[in-house]
């Protein structure tokens, strides 16, 4: 052995600082790691400390209401289906049906009324999408993430068959009835698509 090669140059120094650096992570890779999930969960945790805290404006349709969900990813996810079914009374298909209904009652509104259920939908989903990116971090692409987001599934088809919906109401609003009647309707589609 002999003595410790000296850098003298800029680059020598910073190629020399590279390979220790690439060296270090390769024998600490597990600990380097779970040291950065441990420091982004405690962030997480405490942006949505700081969401809580805000006061809420209110909105069309109460999906979640304060205090009910969990913090931790998987039990908010899990609650949030919970949820989901409670509100859809287990049938997204006829829960769209009962928003398409009301708009037809109340044509003036029904504009209104499905953008707000369009964005109290989207609020859902991105809140729902932080829990998955927290899953993701924790567990990687498993089992959990993968439920995870099939759950979320259910919530952004819920939102699409809405915005089928508005977009169908922004060229004819005084043709949903007999839209509804005909059976043009994305939910209605996929209604007889899934009863087949």
């Amino acid at each position: 052995m002999g003595r410790p090669r000296l850098h003298n140059t800029p680059e020598e120094k910073l190629s020399a600082k590279r390979v220790n650096s690439k060296k270090y992570y390769e024998k600490n890779k597990k600990k380097i790691c779970r040291r950065s999930r441990c420091q982004y969960r405690k962030k997480v945790k405490e942006e949505r400390k700081q969401k809580s805290s805000k006061p809420k404006k209110n909105q069309a349709v109460e999906l979640a209401p304060p205090g009910e969900l969990s913090e931790d990813p998987l039990t908010f996810i899990a609650q949030s289906k919970i949820h989901f079914d409670y509100i859809t009374n287990s049938s997204m298909y006829d829960y769209v049906d009962l928003i398409v209904k009301a708009c037809i009652k109340r044509p003036d509104l029904a504009l209104e009324t499905l953008e707000e259920e369009g964005k109290v939908w989207m609020k859902f989903i991105l809140d729902l999408h932080e829990a998955l990116d927290s899953i993701l971090q924790e567990y990687g692409c498993g089992e959990e993430w993968k439920g995870a987001d099939l759950i979320v599934k259910d919530f952004r088809h819920v939102l699409a068959l809405i915005e089928d919906v508005h977009s169908h109401a922004l060229t004819s609003l005084d043709e949903m009835a007999d839209w509804r009647e005909s059976g043009v309707y994305g939910y209605q589609i996929c209604r007889e698509v899934r009863d087949v």
